[in-house]
């Protein structure tokens, strides 16, 4: 599996990432529009249990897929990687089945525990979702050990797809219900869209059907008093999902938590309900989803990295571990410095032009949180993928605890600081913040330990700096020129591209990225002409 193949399969999933993030995007501001504020709060009071419940079903039973059938793969196993994968379809079903049955019949206490009891009807509303997602992914996992990422490229985009087509429509449907009904019928969406992507999954599974066989065919044979039992195989998956699945399941329950801090915190200062369900929804549902945008590429290089270096780990392949590693990191850091620079100085016409239907007193308390959350998408990028590089490593609880480290930061901080007036939900940003930059940082330190991978400060972190500043001044300026003439939507679109070319520009003219870095990525061959070639020497160390 080379280098190559990893950033091949991380770009189809990051592409794909960035169109399903695009179109939740664009959903999220009809449906802003539509429900207004008020029905937002009750989707984001909603949506954090719903992603709890799929953590603990989904979370690590894919990486688990994912780590063993790639191991299986490199051993030529072929056989043995599809009985993983039998295995991990029938306890998904029974997972989901469990914790979706669970869901929609503690609706009631759920909404109440979350100070919102109009919100049973919405938990009631999605609950079927968790079902069919957690099938989804045994499907996933499977296909990712192979890195054959397109079929869940594929079925992403078709969440989304569903999710605009039925959410948007439902939400208007039942909007004249209540505001509870509105946001009920776009969880309604959410659940009908994830089972068009199982169709879509199960029918490309039988489709390559023919080829799977054929490559069994040419499987080792392992005698049959040395394959694993369905419960041998289950404890093994279990022993690599488990931690995984602990350590997914911190931040879903720390927005658990935050739903339930934050509202009850502005409360306490003196804020009415209303009020506080308004910021907690434009923190959660306006906010956090655009900052949530860049890390689709770092979440696609996590996926792929699992199986890349679980099978350089697998062939003993000390060098393909460390140049994995650091291809990723070094992506990760390319990718995310930029938009964390342009996310902070295009912050206002970013909320102006995709959330017009704010409240005119929302939009700059929006603006404010969009900037402070801007450097959250550099540390959270970081985590993602160095993460993803440590479950490849087999250390799958070295990130759980880093992050538990991160997150126990957070939840004191938030507490401590939503409850002094001057900063109020600034509070809940800030513990943010400060849990991906803990978590970023020891899982760093630790894939250094590990895998001693060349991280150089001038190329990993000062080009990259010099050149998202350059990035971000263009961007500022050509915005704040054009705006005045072409209107906010063109002098905003024009500020994004300008600034990208310049990142681009920079970036080959310090020297950070190599010839070699370029022959990774798709259609990177086309830019080595512009790229001066680094000394033997320095290559080799990488």
């Amino acid at each position: 599996m080379s280098k190559k193949t990893f950033v091949g399969g991380a770009a189809i999933l990051g592409i794909a990432g960035l169109i399903t993030k695009a179109i939740g995007a664009l959903y999220r501001i009809p449906l802003t529009n539509i429900i207004g504020e008020q029905g937002m709060g009750i989707y984001q009071t909603v949506y954090p249990v719903y992603a709890l419940l799929l953590t603990v079903s989904t979370t690590g039973i894919p990486t688990a897929i994912s780590k063993l059938v790639s191991a299986k793969h490199a051993k030529g196993d072929y056989r043995g990687a599809h009985r993983v994968f039998r295995t991990a379809l029938v306890l998904m079903v029974l997972i989901g089945a469990v914790l979706a049955a669970a869901m929609y019949f503690a609706s009631g206490w759920l909404a109440h525990a979350m100070e919102d009891p109009e919100a049973a009807i919405a938990f009631q509303a999605i609950s079927p979702a968790v079902f069919f997602v957690a099938v989804l992914c045994a499907f996933r996992g499977y296909f990712q050990g192979q890195q054959i990422m397109m079929p869940t490229a594929s079925s992403q985009l078709m969440e989304q797809a569903g999710k605009l087509a039925i959410g948007l429509a439902l939400a208007a449907a039942w909007l004249p219900m209540g505001v509870q009904w509105g946001a009920a019928g776009t969880l309604l969406g959410v659940s009908l869209s994830e089972v068009a992507a199982l169709v879509l999954l199960v029918g490309i599974y039988v489709f390559t059907a023919r080829p799977r066989r054929e490559l069994m065919r040419h499987s080792i044979r392992v005698p049959y008093s040395q394959r694993p039992s369905f419960k041998e195989l289950s404890l093994k998956l279990a022993v690599i999902a488990v931690p995984v699945t602990i350590g997914g399941a911190i931040m879903p329950i720390i927005g658990f938590i935050d739903a339930a801090i934050i509202k009850g915190a502005l409360l306490d200062i003196g804020y009415a309900l209303e009020s506080a369900r308004s910021l907690f929804g434009i923190l959660t549902g306006v906010v956090n989803p655009l900052v949530a945008m860049p890390t689709v590429l770092s979440s696609a290089l996590q996926m792929s990295l699992v199986p890349a270096i679980s099978h350089a780990k697998e062939r003993r392949d000390k060098k393909g571990v460390r140049v994995s590693a650091l291809v990723g990191t070094k992506l990760a850091i390319y990718i995310a410095l930029p938009c964390a620079v342009g996310m902070f100085v295009l912050a206002d016409p970013i909320i102006r032009c995709l959330y017009s239907g704010l409240q005119p007193e929302n939009i700059p308390v929006s603006v404010q949180l969009l900037q402070q959350m801007a450097a959250g998408v550099l540390f959270l990028s970081l985590v993602q993928t160095l993460t993803g590089v440590l479950q490849g490593l087999g250390k799958v609880t070295v990130p759980v605890f880093n992050l538990l480290v991160g997150a126990v930061f957070k939840v004191i901080l938030s507490i401590v600081l939503i409850r002094v007036p001057s900063i109020n939900i600034s509070g809940a940003v800030v513990g943010t913040i400060v849990c991906y930059v803990v978590a970023s940082g020891l899982n760093l330190w630790q894939v250094y330990r590990r895998t001693h991978m060349p991280f150089r400060i001038m190329d990993c972190v000062v080009k990259p700096v010099i050149a998202s500043a350059v990035m971000g001044a263009f961007a500022y300026f050509f915005n704040l020129w054009l705006l005045p003439v072409l209107g906010k939507w063109v002098a905003l679109a024009v500020g994004i591209i300008g600034g990208a070319l310049a990142y681009v520009v920079m970036i080959l003219i310090l020297g950070g990225i190599s010839r070699e870095d370029l022959d990774m990525l798709p259609g990177g061959s086309r830019l080595k002409r512009f790229v001066r070639q680094k000394e033997p020497d320095d290559r080799r160390e990488q």
